[in-house]
Protein backbone atom coordinates (compact mmCIF):
# COMPACT_ATOMS: atom_id res chain seq x y z
CA UNK A 1 0.00 0.00 0.00
CA UNK A 2 2.87 2.36 0.81
CA UNK A 3 4.46 1.85 -2.61
CA UNK A 4 1.10 2.44 -4.28
CA UNK A 5 0.64 5.68 -2.33
CA UNK A 6 4.14 6.77 -3.30
CA UNK A 7 3.37 6.04 -6.93
CA UNK A 8 0.19 8.15 -6.83
CA UNK A 9 2.10 10.98 -5.12
CA UNK A 10 4.72 11.02 -7.88
CA UNK A 11 2.03 10.99 -10.59
CA UNK A 12 0.24 13.87 -8.86
CA UNK A 13 3.46 15.87 -8.67
CA UNK A 14 4.18 15.21 -12.35
CA UNK A 15 0.70 16.34 -13.40
CA UNK A 16 0.89 19.44 -11.24
CA UNK A 17 4.38 20.55 -12.23
CA UNK A 18 4.89 18.83 -15.61
CA UNK A 19 6.77 21.70 -17.32
CA UNK A 20 9.24 22.17 -14.45
CA UNK A 21 9.79 18.43 -13.98
CA UNK A 22 10.13 18.13 -17.75
CA UNK A 23 12.78 20.83 -17.71
CA UNK A 24 14.81 18.84 -15.18
CA UNK A 25 14.27 15.67 -17.22
CA UNK A 26 15.51 17.44 -20.36
CA UNK A 27 18.73 18.55 -18.71
CA UNK A 28 19.59 15.19 -17.21
CA UNK A 29 19.00 13.71 -20.67
CA UNK A 30 21.17 16.41 -22.29
CA UNK A 31 23.92 15.74 -19.76
CA UNK A 32 24.45 12.36 -21.43
CA UNK A 33 26.50 13.99 -24.22
CA UNK A 34 29.12 14.90 -21.62
CA UNK A 35 28.83 11.78 -19.48
CA UNK A 36 31.61 9.19 -19.46
CA UNK A 37 29.32 6.37 -20.59
CA UNK A 38 28.62 8.28 -23.83
CA UNK A 39 32.14 9.57 -24.51
CA UNK A 40 33.45 6.08 -23.73
CA UNK A 41 31.51 4.76 -26.75
CA UNK A 42 34.06 6.59 -28.92
CA UNK A 43 37.15 5.44 -27.01
CA UNK A 44 38.34 2.87 -29.56
CA UNK A 45 37.59 5.18 -32.50
CA UNK A 46 39.49 8.07 -30.90
CA UNK A 47 42.45 5.84 -30.07
CA UNK A 48 42.65 4.56 -33.65
CA UNK A 49 42.07 7.97 -35.27
CA UNK A 50 44.77 9.75 -33.29
CA UNK A 51 47.16 6.90 -32.40
CA UNK A 52 46.54 7.03 -28.64
CA UNK A 53 46.97 4.40 -25.91
CA UNK A 54 44.52 3.84 -23.03
CA UNK A 55 46.74 5.98 -20.82
CA UNK A 56 47.13 8.67 -23.47
CA UNK A 57 43.42 9.02 -24.07
CA UNK A 58 42.77 8.95 -20.32
CA UNK A 59 45.31 11.74 -19.80
CA UNK A 60 43.65 13.99 -22.39
CA UNK A 61 40.32 13.28 -20.75
CA UNK A 62 41.86 14.19 -17.39
CA UNK A 63 43.04 17.62 -18.51
CA UNK A 64 39.73 18.47 -20.17
CA UNK A 65 37.75 17.35 -17.15
CA UNK A 66 40.14 19.00 -14.69
CA UNK A 67 39.69 22.34 -16.45
CA UNK A 68 35.93 21.76 -16.37
CA UNK A 69 35.94 21.07 -12.62
CA UNK A 70 37.83 24.29 -11.92
CA UNK A 71 35.60 26.37 -14.18
CA UNK A 72 32.45 24.86 -12.67
CA UNK A 73 33.23 26.43 -9.28
CA UNK A 74 32.74 29.81 -10.96
CA UNK A 75 30.19 29.12 -13.72
CA UNK A 76 27.92 27.10 -11.42
CA UNK A 77 27.46 30.12 -9.17
CA UNK A 78 25.75 31.99 -12.02
CA UNK A 79 22.65 29.94 -11.23
CA UNK A 80 22.06 32.24 -8.26
CA UNK A 81 22.58 35.46 -10.22
CA UNK A 82 20.99 35.28 -13.70
CA UNK A 83 17.65 34.13 -15.07
CA UNK A 84 17.15 30.39 -15.38
CA UNK A 85 16.09 30.71 -19.04
CA UNK A 86 19.25 32.55 -20.05
CA UNK A 87 21.46 30.24 -18.01
CA UNK A 88 19.89 27.15 -19.57
CA UNK A 89 20.34 28.53 -23.08
CA UNK A 90 24.01 29.32 -22.57
CA UNK A 91 24.73 25.87 -21.14
CA UNK A 92 23.13 24.08 -24.10
CA UNK A 93 24.96 26.39 -26.51
CA UNK A 94 28.23 25.40 -24.85
CA UNK A 95 27.30 21.74 -25.13
CA UNK A 96 26.58 22.21 -28.83
CA UNK A 97 29.99 23.84 -29.27
CA UNK A 98 31.67 20.86 -27.59
CA UNK A 99 29.91 18.41 -29.89
CA UNK A 100 30.96 20.36 -32.99
CA UNK A 101 34.58 20.67 -31.83
CA UNK A 102 34.69 16.91 -31.26
CA UNK A 103 33.17 16.19 -34.68
CA UNK A 104 35.74 18.34 -36.49
CA UNK A 105 38.87 17.64 -34.40
CA UNK A 106 41.87 17.52 -36.78
CA UNK A 107 44.47 16.60 -34.13
CA UNK A 108 44.55 14.87 -30.76
CA UNK A 109 45.32 18.18 -29.02
CA UNK A 110 41.85 19.44 -29.99
CA UNK A 111 40.35 16.65 -27.89
CA UNK A 112 41.23 18.60 -24.73
CA UNK A 113 38.95 21.62 -25.46
CA UNK A 114 36.31 19.23 -26.77
CA UNK A 115 36.40 17.23 -23.54
CA UNK A 116 36.33 20.49 -21.57
CA UNK A 117 33.16 21.76 -23.25
CA UNK A 118 31.41 18.40 -23.11
CA UNK A 119 32.23 17.84 -19.45
CA UNK A 120 31.58 21.44 -18.41
CA UNK A 121 28.22 21.85 -20.11
CA UNK A 122 27.10 18.23 -20.13
CA UNK A 123 28.09 16.26 -17.06
CA UNK A 124 28.75 19.44 -15.07
CA UNK A 125 26.34 22.30 -15.70
CA UNK A 126 23.42 20.29 -17.12
CA UNK A 127 23.24 18.20 -13.96
CA UNK A 128 23.84 21.37 -11.92
CA UNK A 129 20.83 23.07 -13.52
CA UNK A 130 18.60 20.05 -12.91
CA UNK A 131 19.60 19.52 -9.28
CA UNK A 132 19.62 23.21 -8.33
CA UNK A 133 16.26 23.86 -10.00
CA UNK A 134 14.57 20.92 -8.26
CA UNK A 135 16.14 21.97 -4.95
CA UNK A 136 15.05 25.60 -5.22
CA UNK A 137 11.48 25.13 -6.46
CA UNK A 138 10.48 22.13 -4.30
CA UNK A 139 10.61 21.44 -0.57
CA UNK A 140 8.27 18.78 0.82
CA UNK A 141 8.48 16.73 -2.38
CA UNK A 142 12.06 17.56 -3.30
CA UNK A 143 13.09 13.90 -3.34
CA UNK A 144 10.30 12.96 -5.73
CA UNK A 145 11.08 15.94 -7.97
CA UNK A 146 14.75 14.95 -8.12
CA UNK A 147 13.79 11.34 -8.87
CA UNK A 148 11.43 12.25 -11.71
CA UNK A 149 13.80 14.76 -13.27
CA UNK A 150 16.71 12.34 -12.99
CA UNK A 151 14.96 9.79 -15.20
CA UNK A 152 16.17 11.71 -18.25
CA UNK A 153 19.65 10.34 -17.72
CA UNK A 154 18.22 6.86 -17.18
CA UNK A 155 16.49 7.07 -20.56
CA UNK A 156 19.73 8.14 -22.21
CA UNK A 157 21.72 5.37 -20.54
CA UNK A 158 19.24 2.72 -21.64
CA UNK A 159 18.77 3.89 -25.24
CA UNK A 160 22.08 5.41 -26.36
CA UNK A 161 24.21 2.22 -26.30
CA UNK A 162 21.89 0.58 -28.84
CA UNK A 163 21.56 3.76 -30.90
CA UNK A 164 25.33 4.18 -30.92
CA UNK A 165 25.88 0.74 -32.43
CA UNK A 166 23.74 1.75 -35.43
CA UNK A 167 25.01 5.34 -35.60
CA UNK A 168 28.70 4.44 -35.57
CA UNK A 169 28.14 1.78 -38.21
CA UNK A 170 26.10 4.08 -40.47
CA UNK A 171 27.53 7.56 -39.87
CA UNK A 172 31.02 6.97 -38.51
CA UNK A 173 32.21 8.61 -35.30
CA UNK A 174 32.39 12.15 -36.72
CA UNK A 175 28.98 11.92 -38.35
CA UNK A 176 27.50 10.63 -35.10
CA UNK A 177 28.75 13.70 -33.23
CA UNK A 178 27.23 15.97 -35.90
CA UNK A 179 23.87 14.21 -35.49
CA UNK A 180 24.11 14.86 -31.76
CA UNK A 181 24.58 18.56 -32.50
CA UNK A 182 21.34 18.68 -34.48
CA UNK A 183 19.53 17.05 -31.57
CA UNK A 184 20.90 19.58 -29.08
CA UNK A 185 19.43 22.39 -31.19
CA UNK A 186 16.01 20.83 -30.63
CA UNK A 187 16.66 20.66 -26.88
CA UNK A 188 17.54 24.35 -26.81
CA UNK A 189 14.14 25.31 -28.21
CA UNK A 190 12.28 22.82 -26.01
CA UNK A 191 13.97 23.99 -22.79
CA UNK A 192 12.80 27.56 -23.30
CA UNK A 193 9.25 26.42 -24.08
CA UNK A 194 9.11 24.37 -20.86
CA UNK A 195 10.21 27.31 -18.72
CA UNK A 196 7.65 29.61 -20.31
CA UNK A 197 4.97 27.02 -19.56
CA UNK A 198 5.87 26.77 -15.86
CA UNK A 199 3.82 29.10 -13.62
CA UNK A 200 6.18 28.40 -10.74
CA UNK A 201 9.15 29.84 -12.65
CA UNK A 202 7.26 32.66 -14.35
CA UNK A 203 5.77 33.90 -11.07
CA UNK A 204 8.88 33.88 -8.91
CA UNK A 205 9.75 36.70 -6.55
CA UNK A 206 12.86 38.86 -6.48
CA UNK A 207 14.89 36.11 -4.78
CA UNK A 208 13.92 33.55 -7.41
CA UNK A 209 11.46 31.78 -5.09
CA UNK A 210 8.21 30.51 -6.61
CA UNK A 211 4.92 31.91 -5.37
CA UNK A 212 3.38 29.49 -2.87
CA UNK A 213 -0.01 29.51 -4.57
CA UNK A 214 1.31 27.63 -7.59
CA UNK A 215 0.92 24.07 -6.37
CA UNK A 216 0.69 22.65 -2.88
CA UNK A 217 4.44 22.02 -2.63
CA UNK A 218 6.29 25.32 -2.46
CA UNK A 219 9.92 26.31 -1.87
CA UNK A 220 11.49 25.95 1.53
CA UNK A 221 9.91 28.33 4.05
CA UNK A 222 12.33 30.82 5.55
CA UNK A 223 12.37 29.23 9.01
CA UNK A 224 16.08 28.56 9.05
CA UNK A 225 18.98 30.60 7.72
CA UNK A 226 20.52 29.38 4.47
CA UNK A 227 24.26 29.01 4.85
CA UNK A 228 26.69 30.62 2.42
CA UNK A 229 29.40 28.76 0.55
CA UNK A 230 32.02 30.26 2.86
CA UNK A 231 30.17 28.92 5.89
CA UNK A 232 29.72 25.52 4.24
CA UNK A 233 33.42 24.92 3.58
CA UNK A 234 34.30 25.62 7.23
CA UNK A 235 32.42 22.53 8.39
CA UNK A 236 33.40 18.85 8.36
CA UNK A 237 30.07 17.83 6.79
CA UNK A 238 30.93 19.38 3.40
CA UNK A 239 34.11 17.32 3.04
CA UNK A 240 32.52 14.12 4.33
CA UNK A 241 29.76 14.34 1.72
CA UNK A 242 32.34 15.12 -0.95
CA UNK A 243 34.23 11.95 0.02
CA UNK A 244 31.08 9.90 -0.67
CA UNK A 245 30.27 11.49 -4.00
CA UNK A 246 33.90 11.40 -5.14
CA UNK A 247 34.00 7.67 -4.42
CA UNK A 248 31.02 7.05 -6.69
CA UNK A 249 32.22 9.45 -9.36
CA UNK A 250 35.74 8.06 -9.60
CA UNK A 251 34.86 4.37 -9.71
CA UNK A 252 31.78 4.60 -11.95
CA UNK A 253 33.60 6.91 -14.39
CA UNK A 254 36.56 4.55 -14.70
CA UNK A 255 34.26 1.54 -15.12
CA UNK A 256 32.35 3.19 -17.95
CA UNK A 257 35.37 4.70 -19.66
CA UNK A 258 37.25 1.40 -19.89
CA UNK A 259 34.32 -0.99 -20.26
CA UNK A 260 35.42 -1.92 -23.80
CA UNK A 261 38.92 -2.71 -22.55
CA UNK A 262 37.37 -4.78 -19.73
CA UNK A 263 35.24 -6.60 -22.29
CA UNK A 264 38.30 -7.37 -24.41
CA UNK A 265 40.23 -8.67 -21.40
CA UNK A 266 37.43 -11.10 -20.49
CA UNK A 267 36.38 -12.00 -24.03
CA UNK A 268 32.80 -10.79 -23.75
CA UNK A 269 30.59 -10.43 -26.82
CA UNK A 270 30.08 -6.85 -28.15
CA UNK A 271 26.35 -7.04 -27.46
CA UNK A 272 27.14 -7.74 -23.81
CA UNK A 273 28.19 -4.13 -23.30
CA UNK A 274 24.90 -2.74 -24.57
CA UNK A 275 22.94 -5.32 -22.57
CA UNK A 276 24.93 -4.48 -19.43
CA UNK A 277 24.24 -0.77 -19.85
CA UNK A 278 20.55 -1.50 -20.33
CA UNK A 279 20.60 -3.46 -17.07
CA UNK A 280 22.40 -0.52 -15.46
CA UNK A 281 19.73 1.91 -16.70
CA UNK A 282 16.82 -0.31 -15.67
CA UNK A 283 18.09 -0.72 -12.11
CA UNK A 284 19.02 2.96 -12.02
CA UNK A 285 15.36 3.68 -12.75
CA UNK A 286 14.40 1.50 -9.79
CA UNK A 287 16.92 3.39 -7.65
CA UNK A 288 15.35 6.73 -8.56
CA UNK A 289 11.84 5.48 -7.78
CA UNK A 290 12.93 4.11 -4.40
CA UNK A 291 15.04 7.11 -3.42
CA UNK A 292 12.48 9.84 -4.11
CA UNK A 293 9.88 8.79 -1.52
CA UNK A 294 12.64 7.60 0.83
CA UNK A 295 14.29 11.04 0.88
CA UNK A 296 10.98 12.84 1.39
CA UNK A 297 10.09 10.58 4.31
CA UNK A 298 13.40 10.07 6.12
CA UNK A 299 15.67 12.80 4.75
CA UNK A 300 18.73 12.47 2.54
CA UNK A 301 21.35 12.80 5.26
CA UNK A 302 19.99 9.89 7.29
CA UNK A 303 19.79 7.67 4.19
CA UNK A 304 23.18 8.50 2.62
CA UNK A 305 24.43 4.98 3.41
CA UNK A 306 21.71 3.16 1.43
CA UNK A 307 23.39 3.30 -2.04
CA UNK A 308 26.40 1.38 -0.75
CA UNK A 309 24.25 -1.71 -0.11
CA UNK A 310 24.36 -2.53 -3.82
CA UNK A 311 27.51 -0.66 -4.83
CA UNK A 312 29.87 -2.80 -2.76
CA UNK A 313 28.71 -6.21 -4.13
CA UNK A 314 28.58 -4.76 -7.65
CA UNK A 315 32.29 -3.97 -7.51
CA UNK A 316 33.10 -7.42 -6.15
CA UNK A 317 31.38 -9.01 -9.13
CA UNK A 318 33.29 -6.72 -11.52
CA UNK A 319 36.51 -7.85 -9.85
CA UNK A 320 35.89 -11.60 -10.07
CA UNK A 321 33.16 -12.13 -12.69
CA UNK A 322 34.23 -13.72 -15.98
CA UNK A 323 30.95 -14.60 -17.70
CA UNK A 324 28.69 -12.30 -19.70
CA UNK A 325 26.03 -12.66 -17.00
CA UNK A 326 28.43 -11.34 -14.37
CA UNK A 327 28.77 -8.10 -16.31
CA UNK A 328 24.99 -7.65 -16.49
CA UNK A 329 24.60 -8.36 -12.77
CA UNK A 330 27.49 -6.10 -11.75
CA UNK A 331 26.25 -3.17 -13.80
CA UNK A 332 22.70 -3.74 -12.59
CA UNK A 333 23.86 -3.43 -8.97
CA UNK A 334 26.00 -0.39 -9.77
CA UNK A 335 23.04 1.13 -11.62
CA UNK A 336 20.78 0.65 -8.60
CA UNK A 337 23.39 2.33 -6.40
CA UNK A 338 23.81 5.18 -8.87
CA UNK A 339 20.05 5.82 -9.06
CA UNK A 340 19.87 5.94 -5.29
CA UNK A 341 22.96 8.12 -4.99
CA UNK A 342 21.86 10.57 -7.69
CA UNK A 343 18.70 11.41 -5.74
CA UNK A 344 20.06 11.15 -2.20
CA UNK A 345 23.30 12.99 -2.99
CA UNK A 346 21.60 15.88 -4.78
CA UNK A 347 19.10 16.29 -1.93
CA UNK A 348 21.80 16.47 0.73
CA UNK A 349 23.05 19.96 -0.15
CA UNK A 350 19.74 21.88 0.17
CA UNK A 351 18.78 19.83 3.25
CA UNK A 352 22.06 20.70 4.94
CA UNK A 353 22.55 24.29 3.80
CA UNK A 354 19.23 25.68 2.53
CA UNK A 355 18.42 26.93 -0.96
CA UNK A 356 19.34 30.62 -1.10
CA UNK A 357 22.96 29.91 -2.07
CA UNK A 358 22.41 26.42 -3.50
CA UNK A 359 23.97 27.30 -6.87
CA UNK A 360 27.27 28.42 -5.37
CA UNK A 361 27.48 25.53 -2.87
CA UNK A 362 26.60 22.86 -5.43
CA UNK A 363 29.02 24.40 -7.91
CA UNK A 364 31.94 24.00 -5.50
CA UNK A 365 30.91 20.50 -4.46
CA UNK A 366 30.34 19.42 -8.07
CA UNK A 367 33.61 20.95 -9.21
CA UNK A 368 35.49 18.98 -6.58
CA UNK A 369 33.59 15.78 -7.44
CA UNK A 370 34.24 16.21 -11.16
CA UNK A 371 37.94 16.49 -10.35
CA UNK A 372 37.73 12.91 -9.10
CA UNK A 373 36.09 11.84 -12.36
CA UNK A 374 38.87 13.65 -14.23
CA UNK A 375 41.51 11.62 -12.43
CA UNK A 376 39.72 8.28 -12.88
CA UNK A 377 40.50 7.54 -16.59
CA UNK A 378 44.06 8.80 -16.24
CA UNK A 379 44.80 6.74 -13.12
CA UNK A 380 43.11 3.58 -14.41
CA UNK A 381 44.64 4.05 -17.88
CA UNK A 382 48.16 4.51 -16.52
CA UNK A 383 47.83 1.44 -14.30
CA UNK A 384 46.46 -0.63 -17.18
CA UNK A 385 49.42 0.45 -19.33
CA UNK A 386 51.68 -0.81 -16.53
CA UNK A 387 50.03 -4.23 -16.62
CA UNK A 388 47.71 -3.95 -13.60
CA UNK A 389 44.59 -6.10 -14.10
CA UNK A 390 40.99 -4.97 -13.77
CA UNK A 391 40.56 -7.41 -10.91
CA UNK A 392 43.27 -5.66 -8.94
CA UNK A 393 41.86 -2.22 -9.78
CA UNK A 394 38.37 -3.08 -8.59
CA UNK A 395 39.64 -4.73 -5.41
CA UNK A 396 41.68 -1.62 -4.57
CA UNK A 397 38.61 0.49 -5.28
CA UNK A 398 36.64 -1.61 -2.81
CA UNK A 399 38.73 -0.26 0.07
CA UNK A 400 37.55 3.27 -0.75
CA UNK A 401 33.96 2.13 -1.15
CA UNK A 402 33.78 0.36 2.21
CA UNK A 403 35.31 3.34 4.02
CA UNK A 404 32.84 5.70 2.31
CA UNK A 405 29.92 3.50 3.34
CA UNK A 406 31.08 3.63 6.96
CA UNK A 407 31.40 7.41 6.79
CA UNK A 408 27.88 7.69 5.37
CA UNK A 409 26.49 6.05 8.50
CA UNK A 410 28.10 8.79 10.60
CA UNK A 411 27.00 11.66 8.34
CA UNK A 412 24.01 12.76 10.54
CA UNK A 413 26.43 13.44 13.40
CA UNK A 414 28.21 16.06 11.27
CA UNK A 415 25.14 17.90 9.98
CA UNK A 416 25.63 21.69 10.15
CA UNK A 417 23.44 23.78 12.43
CA UNK A 418 21.12 26.32 10.81
CA UNK A 419 19.48 28.86 13.12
Amino acid sequence: MLQLANGFAMIKLLKEQAPLIGFGFLFTFASAFGQTFFIGEFALELKHAFGLSDGGLGTLYFWGTLASSLALIYTGGWFDRISLARYALWVLAGLLAGVLVMASAPHWLVLVPAFFLLRQCGQGLSIHIYASTMARYFHKRRGRALALGGLGLTLAESSFPWIMILALAGLGWRGTWLACGAFILVLMVLSQALLRASPRVQNQDAQGQAAARFGEDFPEPDLETSLTRKQAIHGLFFYAQFYLTACFGFIVTASFFFRKALSAERDWHPETLAQGLSAYALLSLLGFLIAGPMVDRFGSIRTAWVPFISFIPGLLILAYGQSDASFWLAFALVGLAQGLMATVGNAVWPEAYGTQHIGAIRALASGMAIFSTAAAPMVFGALLDLGVTFQQLFLWSQVWTVSAGGLALALPLMQPKRV
